[in-house]
């Protein structure tokens, strides 16, 4: 007998060492194949690790087909026809052992045909997500971190030296960020947040040691950073700039172009056209930019200053200076579009920031992509209008070190949450990320502390206010926010003392007031309170005044309102409460002659739930012909015409148990670019109504915070409960109970939440 030979032998043999050796030469390939593409086709972050995944798995099968094929016993099976040669694959074989229920017999040909298959099935998927999402867009806005993001640029703070270049220094971040963002797939990080940070780090100075230079790129998760100067010589300027790759810190290249002063605006493209070579080669030749689009230097330097002065809070100097830009060109459709921006934060309304605004919507396509984006949220946000939130959340996927988009995303959210759709914790999330990456702007901090307050996270809400004062100390709203803590969570003293504070206000302090007021179930306290949001504060929010006394239980007989004020609360209270009769013969009194829009859109809605079709006719007989601008929120506050009709025929289809057509038409409302919360609360309850109780809370959902608040607690504690999730329905009707702490226990929907909450055991 012979003798068995010894495992080194066998390993010998088998030539496991080079095998291996090969193996993972093949393997460092094909994973600078994966970086490579990654970086490329901005393929999602989990093509590297499962690429990884695969490699381990293929080790064990190579080094099994080794072994194997090494046998002895393996040539002579091959030799007599029983197995599969060497590099066959022999798929009928292979198909054959597995219905046997047998690994396939391993092969080289097989072992490599399944490498490939397995990478490519990779890439396939992999292309496929970034076709169909769009890239790393899988988690959304909501949970996207800047490390799992594609390779990106940032472009840092230029040095400068000579006459009449200061406003180069970080102007130079804003036009080669604009420049150079998209250019053959190109992403770069946002010019603002790059700014901040390196303002947060290394002072006002643009000059710093060039590792604490990277550093500032490194901590927004870029790849590669530019470093630049910008020398003038005797009037000759000179732009000089270089490429790093924060891997390593390494220098990669750099580009440098010359010329006169009155030449800037073309060496500033130049600089533009080399850089892009140095990324995506002859793909930086696409450019045909001129410095953010104005053929002006008077006017592309004034608005350069505009930003920095903007960045540093200087408001009324920033609107100067970009009113300086767009006076010396008027076709620079971002002088007016940050105007108009300058001016939201100013004074928000003011007619000159109106007429900006509407200057930069007639030029929108000459702005860069990113502020065509938030043009379109912003214009939306006066309009009504929902189309540019989804692709301001795909921006945000791309670029999620953009603070100002967060910003405007949870602006979205808080002002139109039925449209954006968004729920508590995006919104929160949305103006958290803007104050993380933007600290020193405090206007980004109104809405944060403001949601603290509503819902009484005082150890959340005092940590913002400090940090508030902290970097503006001048800021208003530092006097403001502790009394509207007092008015909301204070002793009864305090909360009178803070009333009689905002007594003295003007109205858009009240107003903040009143919209906290409807997101907060124990803000509203007394009925005194409710004299902050009289009279006044009509002339910003008529409906509010309304919608914060019916939220509290305190019916229309003690409302002393305006007749289009009345109308759209007469719907709210109604819905809410069940009482249509009253509402009806009041709206039908006033719909003569001269009734306006709003009267006419609640008039249709109660026309149409109880029944009243004559009513219905003349309420529809009275809508104008064409589309309004409405307002938004507000009860029966549609878009068009033909939204009044479909929601009134959805409320008849309701009424009549027509659970399914009625969400037909609902839907159809919702998916339009403009429509009011009315139709979503309906919505809500036509699923409610087929038993969809899942989807009747995701309509309900969105409603939390605003006019419906107290119409959708009692909703979603029926929902939750025909659900079985007791706690949650509990919760619910408790909370409703809060809001209506002071109304007449007898109302119906009191008596409906008291009885639930016994029934429940609360």
């Amino acid at each position: 007998m012979s003798e068995r030979p010894s495992l080194f032998a066998r390993l010998k043999q088998a030539r496991i060492v080079q095998v291996l050796v090969v193996y993972l030469g093949a393997t460092w390939v094909v994973l600078q194949l994966v970086d490579t593409l990654m970086g490329l086709l901005s393929l999602p972050s989990w093509v590297g690790p499962v690429a990884v995944v695969l490699l381990g798995v293929g080790l064990v099968v190579v080094l099994a087909t080794a072994w194997v094929q090494s046998l002895p016993s393996t040539d002579e099976a091959e030799a007599a026809g029983e197995r599969p040669s060497d590099w066959e694959v022999a798929p009928a074989d292979a198909l054959a052992s597995l219905r046997a229920g047998r690994l396939p017999y391993l092969t080289w040909g097989r072992a490599m045909t399944g490498g490939v298959v397995a990478l490519s099935l990779l890439f396939g998927v992999a292309g496929l997500f970034v076709l169909v999402r769009g890239g790393e867009s899988l988690l959304g806005p909501t949970a996207i971190g800047a490390e799992s993001t594609s390779a990106a640029v940032a472009v840092l703070p230029f040095q400068v030296r000579g006459d009449g270049l200061d406003v180069y220094g970080e102007g130079m971040v804003d036009l080669l960020t604009t420049n150079l963002e998209g250019l053959g797939g190109l992403r770069t990080i946002n010019a603002g947040s790059v700014v901040a940070r390196w303002r947060s780090e290394l002072g006002e100075t643009t000059t710093a040691e060039l590792e604490a230079a990277l550093r500032v790129a490194g901590g927004l998760a870029a790849r590669y950073a530019i470093r630049g100067s910008a020398v003038n010589a005797g009037g000759q300027i000179r732009l000089a700039a270089e490429v790093f790759d924060l891997a390593d810190g390494s220098r990669v290249d750099g580009a440098q172009v010359e010329g006169g002063l009155d030449g800037m605006l073309g060496l500033v493209d130049a600089l533009t056209v080399q850089l892009a070579a140095l990324f995506v080669g002859e793909g930086g030749s696409d450019f045909r930019g001129r410095a953010l689009d104005t053929e002006s230097l008077d006017a592309l330097e004034a608005y350069l200053r505009g930003e920095a002065l903007y960045r540093q809070l200087r408001l009324e100097d920033a609107a100067g200076a970009f009113r300086e830009a767009a006076v010396a060109d008027e076709r620079f459709a971002l002088a007016w579009w940050r105007l108009s921006e300058v001016w939201g934060w100013l004074a928000p309304g003011a007619q000159e920031g109106l007429q900006a605004l509407e200057r930069a919507q007639g030029m929108s396509e000459a702005l860069p992509e990113r502020e065509r984006i938030l043009l379109r949220v912003r214009a939306g946000l006066t309009e009504g209008d929902k189309s540019g939130i989804a692709a301001l959340r795909s921006h945000l996927a791309r670029h999620p070190e953009d603070a100002e988009a967060w910003n405007m995303l949870g602006e979205g959210a808080a002002h139109l949450p039925w449209m954006s759709r968004a729920d508590e914790g995006e919104m929160e999330l949305a103006f958290a990320r803007a104050v993380e990456l933007r600290p020193s702007f405090s206007p980004y901090y109104i809405h944060l502390i403001g949601l603290l307050l509503a819902e009484g996270r005082e150890e959340e809400f005092r940590a913002y206010l400090d940090q508030a004062a902290t970097v503006n100390p001048e800021d208003e709203y530092l006097e403001y926010w502790p009394y509207a803590w007092d008015f909301y969570w204070g002793s009864p003293g305090e909360m009178q003392a803070a009333e009689a504070y905002f007594f003295t206000q003007p109205m858009a302090r009240r107003n903040v007031v009143a919209l906290g007021m409807l997101q907060s179930d124990a803000a509203i306290r007394s009925r005194a309170a409710m004299g902050l949001f009289t009279t006044e504060a009509q002339e910003g929010f008529p409906f509010l005044t309304a919608a914060v006394e019916y939220s509290a239980g305190i019916g229309p007989a003690l409302w002393d309102l305006p007749a289009t004020s009345r109308a759209g609360g007469l719907v709210g209270w109604s819905l809410l409460t069940g009482e249509w009769e009253s509402s009806r013969a009041e709206l039908a009194e006033n719909l003569g002659d001269g009734a306006r829009t709003a009267e006419a859109i609640a008039a249709a809605v109660v026309a149409a739930w109880t029944g009243d079709t004559a009513l219905l006719d003349q309420a529809l007989d009275a809508l104008p012909d064409t589309a309004w601008s409405g307002t938004y929120g507000d009860f029966g506050g549609a878009a068009s015409p033909g939204q009044v009709i479909a929601t009134a025929e959805a409320v008849q289809r309701l009424r009549s148990g027509d659970y399914a057509e009625a969400i037909e038409l609902l839907n159809r409302i919702t998916a339009e670019p403009r429509y009011d919360a009315l139709a979503v609360f309906l919505l809500g309850e036509a699923y409610a109504g087929a038993g969809n109780w899942d989807a009747a809370l995701e309509q309900y959902e969105v409603l939390l915070r605003g006019t419906f608040r107290p119409h959708v607690l009692l909703a979603m504690g029926r929902a939750f409960e025909e659900n079985g999730e007791t706690s949650s329905a509990l919760e619910r009707y408790q909370s409703f109970l809060t809001m209506w702490a002071e109304a007449d226990p007898t109302l119906a929907p009191a008596v409906e939440a008291s009885q639930a909450v016994a029934r429940l055991g609360g």
